[in-house]
């Protein structure tokens, strides 16, 4: 487990090309030194324990945040954040992501924003933490138990009904960002 207080970084996260120089971040029409919002969320209150995944420019990360979203105590809780090897505009996409996400109510089938740090680099975006990761890595993970699962006594497999409830809650999220007028790129 490492404290992130002070700046210090999760390693291999992304690094402003501006090192050195007070920092910016552009979110939305605020001018600098005014970006705090009901969603900043103090450094010093996260603490790291494992990265969850990675993307091409991307990663996630299981932390503990003190006090978060009005619950007392620790939570469990996911970071979102840039690689070293992030460009800017991979930058603006994840602020713009962001954005988006401090927009939207909370949603059963939508993974909630709990929080941000922005106020310096890197920028962090805390989500909820979702047990089983990915459902795409989740039902892959699945796919091998099907076969092999009632070898040894009772399995976790997926049933049909399970599948059928998790595409009905795929449906009701995207139903509901679609709303919203968001559209993923991804899903």
């Amino acid at each position: 487990m490492e404290d992130i207080d002070r700046g210090e970084k999760i390693p291999g996260t992304w690094k402003s090309e501006t090192a050195g120089l007070p920092s910016t971040p552009s979110i939305g029409p605020q001018p600098p030194g005014k970006l705090a919002d009901r969603w900043e969320f103090p450094r010093h209150r996260l603490k790291v324990f494992n990265i969850l995944g990675e993307g091409c420019f991307g990663q996630v990360w299981r932390c503990e945040a003190q006090d978060i979203d009005g619950t007392e105590g620790t939570s469990v809780v996911a970071v979102k954040t840039l690689k070293e090897n992030a460009n800017e505009k991979e930058r603006s996409d994840l602020v713009q992501e962001l954005q988006v996400m401090k927009m939207l109510e909370p949603h059963p089938n939508v993974v909630r924003l709990l929080g941000c740090c922005t106020e310096k680099d890197p920028l962090f975006v805390i989500m909820e933490f979702v047990p089983h990761g990915k459902l795409q890595s989740f039902l892959r993970s699945s796919r091998a138990e099907r076969f092999y699962g009632n070898l040894h006594g009772p399995s976790n497999t997926l049933t049909s009904r399970d599948l059928t409830t998790f595409v009905y809650q795929v449906a009701r999220g995207m139903e509901f960002l679609s709303a919203k007028g968001v559209s993923l790129t991804s899903l």
